[in-house]
């Protein structure tokens, strides 16, 4: 659901009104405060309940934080790989290909080794309108190879270069860990997957609410 990082999404009150009541409220946010304190709100009025922000621990089971700073690790990042652990996926290099694009190792002690983060499509088409005068926003659409007007540009540009960021990290990332598994989630990981079969990706979605499900079964 799309939101504005303030207000709750449109119509989430009216979905959250139709579920049946819930025991907990687990939340993974990555988003500001005011959003988080707006989902509190809507929690308390709607169900009584205090929802628990999930966040990073310096271990979860046998899961082990890289940062050295635990907490610093978002929270996202944190349910995901506690969602691939839990899967038995390890070692894995996850890739989540969202607003930004993060990568997570996982070795197969499930020891988290670290990542990467670095714009996603759609947020380098929003920073080339914003920060030129003279390029537009684009809507995503099949493109030739080589573009003849200035949106087909923009569409092929940061395309590519997605494509060639992530191409790049994973293949550094197998040289350190040869033969590891690649693992793909968030809105642009079917694009990914279409163009780098190379490296076998597999394709998990819902990692972030698998590594919940771990969380809440340990609670």
């Amino acid at each position: 659901v799309e939101h504005d990082g303030h207000g709750l999404p449109a119509g989430l009150t009216a979905r959250w009104k139709a579920m049946p009541q819930p025991d907990r409220l687990l939340v993974v946010s990555v988003a500001g405060r005011p959003l988080e304190q707006a989902v509190a709100d809507c929690a308390a009025t709607l169900w009584g309940i205090v929802p628990e922000f999930l966040q990073a621990d310096a271990t979860s089971g046998s899961v082990v934080n890289g940062y050295r700073q635990p907490g610093t690790l978002g929270a996202d990042r944190w349910a995901a790989l506690l969602g691939a652990a839990s899967r038995g996926l390890a070692p894995c290099c996850i890739v989540d290909a969202g607003t930004a694009v993060t990568v997570d190792v996982l070795d197969a002690a499930e020891q988290h080794r670290g990542g990467m983060i670095f714009a996603g499509l759609g947020l380098s088409r929003e920073a080339l309108a914003r920060g030129t005068d003279r390029l537009p926003m684009v809507v995503e659409r099949q493109v030739p190879e080589l573009a003849v007007d200035t949106e087909s540009a923009i569409l092929l540009g940061t395309r590519e270069a997605l494509i060639g960021a992530v191409e790049r990290v994973l293949g550094a990332i197998r040289r350190r860990f040869p033969g590891i598994r690649v693992v793909l989630s968030g809105g642009d990981a079917t694009l990914l997957a279409q163009a780098l079969p190379a490296f076998q990706p597999e394709l998990h979605d819902d990692l972030v609410f698998a590594g919940l499900v771990t969380r809440l079964e340990g609670s």
